[in-house]
């Protein structure tokens, strides 16, 4: 069996402070450190995005939140899902 899907690119101008699981999942040189957050509890993970291009370029994207599944029976797999989705629009100056 073989399998072929076209994607959105991965952004290089946004990182964040647990790394990316699904560039990790395509990138061995990747890290990712996910953050645990239990039931009723909050957490802070840091995002930079570096601008690319001209003064007065507007720039928008999305940035993804997702969880991670680790030990997902039959097989103990990893997975992962995507919980929501922030937009962001911002001008360069």
């Amino acid at each position: 069996m073989s399998m072929q899907t076209t994607t959105l690119a991965f952004d290089s101008t946004v990182s964040s402070s647990t790394g990316d699981l699904w560039l990790a999942a395509v990138n061995n040189a990747t890290t990712f450190s996910p953050q645990v957050i239990n039931p009723g509890q909050t957490a802070t993970i840091n995002v930079t995005i570096t601008p690319e291009g001209t003064s007065g370029t507007v720039v928008s994207g999305v940035l993804y939140v997702g969880v991670f599944l680790n030990d997902v029976a039959p097989y103990g797999q990893q997975s992962g899902d995507e919980l929501t989705a922030i937009p962001y629009e911002y001008t360069i100056k």
